[in-house]
């Protein structure tokens, strides 16, 4: 019995150590570690796309307006094809091309993974677009007379409803409204003489054409274009130009009269501006309307008197006709909605009509980094510390709507420092191309002490070239009338 009862213990005890020693001998196996699932990418949120006005009238731009967020990039398309696009400017507007239809714009905001839609439809209302006058010919039957024998002035207009001829200060003829379309009046003058054609449409924006009646001189020699710059131009040059564009007052503006009193290096140099200092040609043009001569304005000084103009726009139409330059009088008449400007003035007026406030201070006026008149110049501050009130034929002021009406108002043609002018080679007007006066005042050429030179700032430098290229797309679309 006892020997069963030690047994019977001692298979107990086994038994336990035989457990614990099993027990002891499985394997650990760590728990798994807790995964965290990867943060769920936000869907860009469009809260607002909208057409500032629903409807607008056939012919004229929409502005579409958004608010976007969690997004990297945004497009905007018409029918599938890219109008705008942008990867910084997430609450913004845009100002589209004319639209002559209903449209339905579509704006698509994208991040690294995903992509959100919303569309606009803007409604267009059918309005009579008002017409553009164009002056197919203007110009002196015969070419050339003597002293006060009669010249007959013809022409030839389409989509006038007014008309006048001017010589200098005296309004010559104001043409009665059967005979805008074509029609003539006879001269008799005692000296070479210009007389400029204005007519305008019904979208009230004049069209001018200039003439020239030539007198003979003693004996029937003809008096050439270089005899009038010597006797007449010259004088009006030395008066109203050499103040700021001769290298005795160098910075103030491009120097295309240089250091001698001399009309000879005078007329040497505007031949040459337009490679020399990048203008619009001086002379070689097919109208006085194409020579900033004629079209500047008053810029930073008064502008050249009417007796003043007659003079110079003499001169230019003899060059004009001397260099085989002279109007072509078959011109063809534009279409009904055709806007293209035949000279420079006119594509200026253009221009300024097309500038837009939107557009402004999306670009060029958004803050002070992008605003042209904050560039700190060396030693002289910024630069509407001298230009706020028009110096220097640069309009830059703190206040950016300012700086934008004072480029828009064509009369005073600080705009230019924005586009200038190219022309083919008959001298007829082509195209407005950019500028970049602003980015290269600062260096020489342009930035000639007196001026304080300065680099501009690529913000700004963008922000100019941004608001000219919005500007030129409406502009180039001739289809339109700009408002």
């Amino acid at each position: 019995m006892r020997n069963t009862l030690t047994l019977t213990a001692t298979a107990t005890i086994l038994s336990a150590t035989i457990l614990t020693m099993a027990t002891a001998c499985v394997e650990y196996t760590p728990a798994p570690p807790k995964v965290t699932p990867p943060a769920e990418t936000k869907e860009p949120a469009i809260s607002k796309f909208e057409a500032v006005m629903g409807t607008v009238v056939a012919g004229n731009p929409a502005t579409l307006s958004w608010i976007v967020t969690d997004a990297e990039s945004i497009t905007i398309t018409k029918s599938g094809v890219d109008v705008y696009s942008t990867l910084t400017t997430f609450t913004g507007s845009f100002e589209t091309a004319a639209i002559n239809a209903n449209t339905t714009y579509t704006l698509t905001a994208k991040n690294k993974e995903k992509t959100k839609s919303a569309e606009v439809t803007v409604v267009v209302m059918q309005v009579a677009v008002p017409t553009h006058a164009s002056i197919q010919a203007f110009g002196s039957m015969p070419a050339s007379v003597n002293a006060l024998a009669p010249a007959t002035l013809t022409w030839a207009t389409t989509n006038a409803v007014s008309g006048k001829i001017t010589s200098g200060s005296q309004t010559v003829v104001t043409i009665a409204t059967a005979d805008l379309a074509a029609g003539s009046f006879t001269v008799n003058v005692g000296t070479t003489t210009s007389y400029i054609l204005e007519v305008i449409g019904g979208d009230l924006q004049p069209t001018e054409r200039s003439a020239l009646v030539n007198v003979n001189g003693m004996m029937g020699t003809g008096v050439s274009a270089r005899d009038l710059f010597d006797a007449n131009v010259a004088t009006v040059l030395a008066q109203k130009c050499a103040t700021c564009h001769a290298n005795t007052s160098p910075g103030d503006g491009p120097d295309y009269m240089g250091t001698s009193p001399n009309p000879t290096t005078w007329y040497t140099r505007m031949e040459a501006a337009v490679t020399v200092i990048g203008a619009s040609p001086f002379i070689q043009v097919r109208t006085p309307q194409d020579s900033p001569l004629v079209s500047k304005g008053e810029h930073t000084g008064p502008a050249l008197t009417a007796t003043e103009r007659q003079t110079v726009e003499a001169w230019l139409l003899k060059e004009a006709d001397e260099r085989g330059l002279a109007p072509n009088p078959t011109d063809p008449p534009p279409g009904p909605t055709d806007f293209t400007p035949l000279n420079l003035r006119e594509a200026i007026v253009r221009f300024t009509a097309c500038m837009s406030l939107t557009d402004w201070e999306d670009t060029i006026g958004q803050n002070q980094a992008s605003n042209v008149a904050y560039q700190n110049t060396a030693g002289n501050g910024a630069c509407y510390a001298c230009h706020s009130t028009g110096t220097g034929g640069a309009f830059l002021s703190q206040n950016s709507a300012d700086t934008f009406d004072a480029h828009k108002d064509n009369s005073k043609y600080y705009v230019l420092k924005l586009v200038l002018s190219t022309v083919n080679p008959d001298g007829s007007f082509k195209d407005l191309v950019p500028a970049y006066r602003y980015r290269d005042k600062g260096q020489p050429p342009f930035g000639t002490p007196p001026h304080p030179s300065y680099n501009l700032t690529p913000d700004r430098e963008q922000a100019v070239n941004d608001f000219v290229s919005r500007t030129l797309l409406k502009f180039r679309d001739f289809t339109r009338a700009c408002p």
